[in-house]
Order: structure tokens, then C-alpha cells, then sequence
């Protein structure tokens, strides 16, 4: 095997999942304009090439994140040999599918969960170990405000939100397993981006129950409205990747500043997380006098 080439000093070698489109397709490019190194990889590989400018900077690698952990992690290693690093693992593949639980039923919920966190770990213990080797890295999950916000008015997110959800709680207990390896976590839960999946998803209706009718119109009227989908969807996921960047690089506006365990950025997104932190607080505060009542006998 030939030596890898080493990257200029003061670069970042990234590897980046579903960059066909949405936030992975603008963070290539961004990477790339910043002088980085980027290793961009999709499902489906056969347009992907002419998406980017050629660059020396740039491998495209063909990657399904449920195929078997043996296979991704074989892809790691061919990806790592490139440049003889990845300094920046961005977990952004993902998909949506809506309906109303009692109508998807469970193989929906396995479905999604299969890309969205299983996906995600399997991609994320692939490249663990060689960033815990050279004891430096970052680590960028793509969550999601909708892990906050499952029991929104129109229903139909319980699966993309219960995957989020995972994804957020296998990535803080993975930020505490690395910080002795100065290996980073981020994660980024956005909201009101037309380029998430779960903004143009469709909503399953394949097992339709009569009680659901009239909750499922009103559901999609709303979703083919074009002024009420541009008005919740009004961020940009070409700034909102570019401050990823600068988060990663500790540059422009994230100079000076400790890097993050979380971040919510996007239009509403803040509100979400806020109205649910304010729940959260009204059912701790209604119970804590039972704490006394629930202990050992003789404690």
C-alpha cells in the first residue's frame, strides 16, 4: 500500500454520510472552500460526482449505513488510509417517515431506527478507534429539536423523533467515554430546514384507520400548503453548515469559544427545546416531596 498523502497543516480530514443532498451536499463544498479534506459518501454514488468541483481534496465512497458493521467498518479503514486520518466524522444520513403510531405499527419504528441510530453507531464505532489511537477528533451527530418536540399538535413524527432521541442519548454517554481521548461530540439538533427529511416525508397511510381520517387530512393540507411549509421551514442549510464549520474549526463566529456538547440552531428550534425543559421542570417540582416518601424503611 502507498503511503498516504498528508494533508496541509492546519487541515481537517472529514468523513461525511448522506452528502447527496440537504446539509451534507453544502457542508462538502463549505469543507472544501476552507482548504479541508473531505471524504463524502452516500447510498447512492452514480450522480454524486457531479454535485462537487474536482479536487485532490475530494474521495467519493459508496455507503449504505445498514449494511453489517463489518462492512462499514472495512469502509473506515479504506477511508482512513486515504489521507492517513479522518479528524471529522459527520453522521448525517438519515430519513424520515410520518404517520400516526397506532398505523405504521412497529416495523416502521424498526425501519427507521435501522438508518437513523443504528445507522449512526455503526457508522461511529467504525472511526472511534482510530481517533481514540491518535487521541484527537470531532464527532458531529445531526439530531434532531423534534426529540423535544414528539407530541407536536399534528402527530405523525413518533418514529423520526424516537430515533433522534437515541441518537442524542447514545451520543452524550459516547462524549463522556471520549473526552479522556480528546475525542469531541457535537450535537447539533436543528430545526426549521426544508432540507431535513422529515420536512417533505410522506405520510403513511398503508394501514389507514377511519378513527385517523380526519387528523391525517389536516396533516397534509398543511404540508402541501407552500407559504406555511416556507414560513416553518425559513432556515438556510448553507449558513447553518457553514457555522458548522466554523464550530469545528473554532473560527468565525464560534472563535474563542469552548466547543459545545449541543447545539440548537434553526427557526423555532429553541422555542421547542424550551417549552419542554419548562414541562420537565413543572413535573419535577409537582413530585419532589414524594422523594422522602419513596425511601428504604430506615433510611
Amino acid at each position: 500500500m502507498s503511503t498516504p498523502e498528508i494533508p496541509k497543516p492546519g487541515s481537517n480530514v472529514w468523513f461525511i454520510t448522506g452528502t447527496s443532498s440537504g446539509f451534507g451536499l453544502h457542508l462538502v463544498n463549505i469543507a472544501l472552500d476552507r482548504g479541508d479534506y473531505v471524504i463524502a459518501s452516500a447510498r447512492d454514488i452514480s450522480t454524486i460526482a457531479t454535485l462537487f468541483p474536482p479536487s485532490d481534496r475530494l474521495k467519493i465512497m459508496q455507503l449504505d449505513v445498514t449494511q453489517s458493521a463489518e462492512s462499514i467498518g472495512d469502509l473506515a479503514k479504506e477511508a482512513v488510509s486515504f489521507w492517513g486520518r479522518v479528524d471529522v466524522l459527520v453522521n448525517n444520513a438519515g430519513w424520515a417517515e410520518l404517520g400516526f403510531i397506532e398505523e405504521v405499527g412497529a416495523d416502521s419504528f424498526k425501519r427507521q431506527m435501522d438508518v437513523n441510530f443504528f445507522g449512526v453507531v455503526n457508522v461511529t464505532l467504525a472511526f472511534v478507534p482510530y481517533m481514540r489511537e491518535a487521541r484527537r477528533g470531532t464527532i458531529v451527530q445531526i439530531g434532531s429539536r423534534l426529540a423535544w418536540y414528539a407530541e407536536r399538535p399534528l402527530g405523525g413524527v413518533a418514529m423520526y423523533s424516537s430515533s433522534k432521541a437515541a441518537v442524542h442519548a447514545f451520543s452524550e454517554a459516547l462524549a463522556a467515554e471520549l473526552k479522556p481521548f480528546d475525542v469531541r461530540t457535537l450535537i447539533l439538533q436543528p430545526g426549521g430546514f426544508l432540507t431535513r427529511s422529515v420536512a417533505l416525508a410522506p405520510f403513511s397511510n398503508a394501514n389507514p384507520i377511519s378513527d385517523y381520517t380526519d387528523a391525517r387530512f389536516v396533516a397534509n393540507t398543511q404540508r402541501s400548503d407552500t407559504t406555511s411549509m416556507t414560513k416553518m421551514y425559513s432556515g438556510d442549510p448553507k449558513k447553518f453548515m457553514s457555522f458548522l464549520a466554523d464550530l469545528v474549526r473554532g473560527e468565525g463566529v464560534a472563535r474563542g469559544k469552548p466547543f459545545p456538547l449541543y447545539v440548537v440552531c434553526g427557526p423555532g428550534s429553541g422555542d421547542n427545546v424550551l417549552r419542554k425543559c419548562a414541562i420537565m421542570e413543572t413535573a419535577v417540582r409537582e413530585w419532589a416531596w414524594m422523594d422522602e416518601h419513596l425511601l428504604l424503611d430506615g433510611v
